[in-house]
């Protein structure tokens, strides 16, 4: 278990303990040289009470819809990490189908950049 410090939305700090997996997460979409702001649904969905959890779940259609940008973490990559990337292609273009984007959008999210 690794221990973070984070804001809440009023920026009041506060330190939390985190998984492997999401302080690998958090060191790899780390910005180099800005803040980033990340909505990690590990942290502001209560885990535990499967009431909110599901409430959650039906709202993050919505919220990845309406987002200026997604950051995914999918964990290390692995020898097999291909597959998952092949799969991710080609959600992307039927995503695009639904959404009207052109293929230059869709490219822009195949393409691994740390803004």
């Amino acid at each position: 278990m690794h221990h973070i410090e984070c804001e809440d939305a009023s920026r009041k700090s506060h330190h939390i303990a985190v998984s492997e997996n999401l302080w690998l997460a958090l060191q790899r979409l780390r910005h180099g040289t800005k803040e980033r702001v990340l909505g990690i649904d590990a942290l502001y969905i209560n885990q535990t009470d499967k009431d909110e959890k599901s409430l959650q779940i039906l709202l993050m259609r919505t919220i990845y819809y309406e987002a200026e940008s997604v950051l995914v973490w999918l964990g290390e990559e692995s020898q097999n990490s291909f597959v998952a990337f092949d799969l991710i292609s080609h959600l992307v273009v039927a995503a695009t189908t639904e959404r009207d984007c052109n293929a230059t959008d869709a490219e822009r999210v195949l393409r691994p950049s740390m803004r």
